[in-house]
């Protein structure tokens, strides 16, 4: 595997984080107490007893089997489908739009009303309004603090993407594994990707042993590496994750490796439900995010 597809893969995946552990061996470090990052706060929460308008930027989409219906995402057919709340008062009359196949689509911004399901247009549509994801080192930071000569490189002849591919996959056999995320802090200043293992930065996660775990992952790569603690293994965070999926109105969820949390997306997410959730699995452990943004 190469490494651009290894690193593509390893941000894409669920994964726990948590804390940082004490210093094991050279080019292992631990953070100072100024080395943290904030949880994350949930999004759009409608408060109790809300009757008010909502903005969304998303797909409609119309077809022979349905009317217009709003979807975060489209399957990637042609023509494309998806499925979400109807959406009343639509007309393509005016607008840019797609089609193929009796279907037609687009991304709009919206405003209106939603209940029973059912999202009622209160103003024309207008043009999307994207909103970029953080990625790059703000996205995934190192959280152990730099050994006190700096991150070096501790075994120039383990540093290849075969080697981290392979220590990567010894940690994840192991039932400790909580995850772990790439972080390259070069790119702030060179945002070229190089593709150079020597340049990035190794964080990987366990719920206990960190040593043992340490030790078998320097056997094999000798990079710069950063081992933490979790309170949960990768298998309970999927675990969780697989129960909150059938929550009706999720529209897509993923453990951050970061911040050991749950980002659950919703169509419609309530203080309410919030609040059971925290009662469920712990305050702060899921975080809801709303697609639909309460205005009044």
């Amino acid at each position: 595997m190469k490494l651009s597809v290894l690193m593509l893969s390893l941000l894409a995946l669920p994964l726990a984080a948590a804390g940082c552990a004490k210093p094991m061996a050279d080019g292992v470090a631990a953070p100072s107490p100024g080395v943290s990052i904030s949880p994350p706060a949930p999004e759009n929460l409608v408060r109790d007893g809300y009757h008010g308008r909502f903005q969304v930027t998303a797909y409609v989409l119309a077809s022979e089997q349905h009317g217009p219906q709003l979807c975060r995402a489209l399957a990637e057919s042609l023509p494309p489908q998806c499925g979400g709340p109807e959406v009343v008062g639509w007309t393509w009359d005016g607008l840019q739009y797609e089609s193929a196949l009796q279907t037609k689509w687009g991304e709009y911004q919206l405003v209106g009303t939603y209940e029973n399901e059912k999202f009622t247009l209160t103003e024309p549509p207008r043009p999307p309004v994207r909103e970029t994801p953080p990625t790059g080192p703000a996205a995934f930071p190192t959280l152990c603090a730099p050994p006190a000569e700096g991150w070096k490189v501790v075994d120039p002849a383990k540093v290849s993407s075969d080697a981290m591919e392979a220590a990567i996959a010894v940690a994840q056999k192991s039932p400790d594994y909580a995850g772990l995320w790439i972080d390259e802090p070069a790119a702030t200043a060179d945002p070229t990707p190089h593709n150079d293992p020597s340049r990035l930065i190794v964080n990987v996660r366990f719920t206990k042993n960190l040593a043992e775990h340490e030790k078998e992952f320097r056997e094999l790569f000798g990079g710069k590496l950063c081992v933490l603690p979790a309170r949960h293994t990768e298998k309970e965070l999927l675990a969780i994750q697989d129960q909150i999926v059938t929550t009706p109105g999720v529209t897509g969820s993923s453990p951050d490796p970061v911040t050991e949390t749950v980002n659950v997306r919703l169509f419609l997410a309530t203080e309410a439900q919030q609040r059971d959730f925290d009662a469920r699995y712990g305050v702060g452990l899921i975080v809801l995010k709303g697609e639909l943004k309460p205005l009044d």
